[in-house]
């Protein structure tokens, strides 16, 4: 059974983003907080969305980033982290403790403490 609280003790630090990595000495975050927002860094500005739990469902709202200048591959990775994030459908969380966020696509996020 997948609990709530763990999803919501703490930051998660992305390792992975649609399969892709993340580009080396960038942090990208996400911190579930109890009030149902989202918030952290997408390796060039930091991000606040509103979400919604029921089961290992979750969805993600829109919501406001700051709106700083990112050098080209950097924005590009914040693209694609906040493009598959709006997407999410459903989470869980590996033998090894990370977790994975997916789309209904067949896209993920995955992440660790």
């Amino acid at each position: 059974m997948l609990r709530p609280g763990r999803l919501r003790s703490g930051e998660w630090v992305v390792e992975d983003i649609g399969g892709r990595g993340i580009i080396d000495f960038s942090r990208v975050s996400m911190t579930f907080g109890s009030e149902g927002c989202i918030t952290g860094l997408t390796g060039c500005n930091s991000y606040s969305l509103p979400y919604q739990l029921s089961g290992d469902s979750l969805s993600v709202g829109q919501g406001i980033n700051t709106l700083r200048a990112c050098l080209p591959a950097l924005g590009d990775q914040e693209r694609k982290f906040l493009q598959i994030l709006s997407q999410v459908t459903r989470f869980e969380f590996s033998e090894t403790g990370a977790l994975i966020l997916s789309t209904a696509d067949g896209d993920s996020l995955t992440a660790r403490r």
